[in-house]
């Protein structure tokens, strides 16, 4: 069966249909992550807004799906936090109750 030429041209075919998949998932993988960020936003400007606060420009734009434009990290500040307690650790949950 692998002598036959038809097998070759499949087996051709077959790979380069899965690298198509492959680069097709990696784009949609991508788009997905920057809609999480986005729809992360959305919810801290949410909770900000409710409790009353002025929304940080930082947070309108990242609303919007925008990226702040000149902000390079220069290391002279340490980076916007979550907007959590102070000491809070990367993925843990925050929680606001009313008072």
């Amino acid at each position: 069966m692998q002598g036959d030429p038809r097998y070759s041209q499949a087996k051709h075919l077959h790979q380069s249909m899965m690298n198509r998949q492959d680069k097709a998932a990696a784009a949609q993988a991508a788009f997905q992550n920057q809609q999480l960020l986005q729809l992360r936003a959305q919810i801290m400007a949410y909770r900000i807004l409710a409790r009353n606060q002025p929304l940080p420009q930082q947070i309108a734009m990242a609303v919007q799906g925008k990226k702040p434009e000149g902000h390079e990290r220069d290391g002279r500040h340490p980076p916007a936090g979550p907007g959590g307690p102070p000491g809070k650790k990367i993925g843990e949950p925050t929680y606001n109750f009313p008072h």
